[in-house]
């Protein structure tokens, strides 16, 4: 029997991949972006009924919007919330996945890597945000799926500001440019492929039941910010790495890389696909960007050409 997937987001880097993933595997896929809202006014989609699972995979802030900005603080946890409640008043039950922050919403003085029971110490106002936003999932959602997602990288990345550091690497790169490392290189985080990451969201739509609600998706190893360079490096070769160094940024964390074996328990699920091949395959799509940019036309060229001996 096909099952129906709505994806909120599904134009986004997540939902994107997560909507073609789930329709290549059978599900029947309805896409709600913001010009095609999920719900409006207060009022769901009248397809709400016969979802089946719902993958929230929009991303209204990042930690950039958030720090610069407290007007958006809410954005993320009311918008959640509205939806919620409007579900639980018209008696949908659908599983819901909630795509959540692994790289924020834990931290020191606790070490890596972090487990699902882990205290969660926010490093900053982004994991703070994200954390509420998990909350309020799991006192309202009925069949409440957490997945918090490590750092997410892949073909077709968008250049955020405040995340995705393979993306703006890879695009410095692709255009001549430097390479920006903020804080120090020994650095870890934990980076994930994005294709792997759609298809634990897919999972974790598809699972009966999940007790506790919060599952960790990553690679399950902390890479440093110098060994990430070396990475670059081999997937651009022959191509030359220059990097400048910068001062760490408010919203960054020291180390963090999760521990994912309750996913791959409870989702039967494991990344696929390592960091090397990873960035091979983004490094091949913003190198194909460069190339396909038209090159100028020479100038047109009026009157006679000019005499060489003159």
């Amino acid at each position: 029997m096909e099952r129906t997937l709505a994806v909120v987001g599904a134009r986004g880097f997540l939902g994107g991949a997560v909507a073609h993933i789930a329709a290549r595997s059978g599900w029947r896929v309805q896409e709600f972006t913001r010009s095609a809202p999920a719900i409006r006014d207060g009022q769901l989609h009248p397809t709400a009924p016969k979802w089946d699972a719902v993958a929230w995979c929009a991303g209204a802030i990042n930690p950039h919007m958030v720090q610069t900005s407290s007007a958006t603080q809410d954005l993320e946890p009311n918008g959640v919330s509205e939806f919620l409640r409007a579900l639980r008043s018209a008696q949908l039950t659908p599983t819901f996945v909630y795509a959540s922050s692994g790289g924020t919403v834990y931290g020191a003085p606790e070490t890596p890597p972090f487990r699902e029971d882990s205290p969660t110490h926010p490093a900053n106002s982004y994991g703070h945000i994200k954390l509420q936003t998990e909350n309020l999932i799991l006192e309202i959602a009925e069949k409440p799926r957490v997945l918090r997602l490590s750092n997410l990288y892949g073909p077709r990345q968008p250049s955020t500001p405040g995340q995705g550091v393979i993306g703006h690497w890879l695009r410095a790169v692709a255009a001549g440019d430097d390479i920006a490392m903020f804080g120090n290189p020994t650095s870890t985080r934990d980076y994930v492929y994005i294709e792997d990451a759609a298809e634990a969201v897919i999972a974790a739509a598809a699972v009966y039941e999940v007790v506790g609600g919060i599952l960790n998706v990553g690679s399950g190893n902390g890479t440093s910010l110098g060994e990430l360079i070396d990475h670059i490096e081999a997937a651009i070769h022959p191509r030359v790495v220059t990097v400048r160094r910068e001062a760490a940024r408010p919203t960054d964390t020291n180390h963090s890389w999760l521990d994912i074996e309750r996913a791959r328990l409870v989702l039967n699920w494991s990344p696929k696909v390592d960091l090397d091949d990873g960035i091979r395959r983004a490094w091949q799509y913003y190198e194909s960007l460069i190339t396909a940019l038209p090159r100028p036309s020479p100038p047109s060229i009026s009157g006679p050409l000019p005499n060489s001996s003159e």
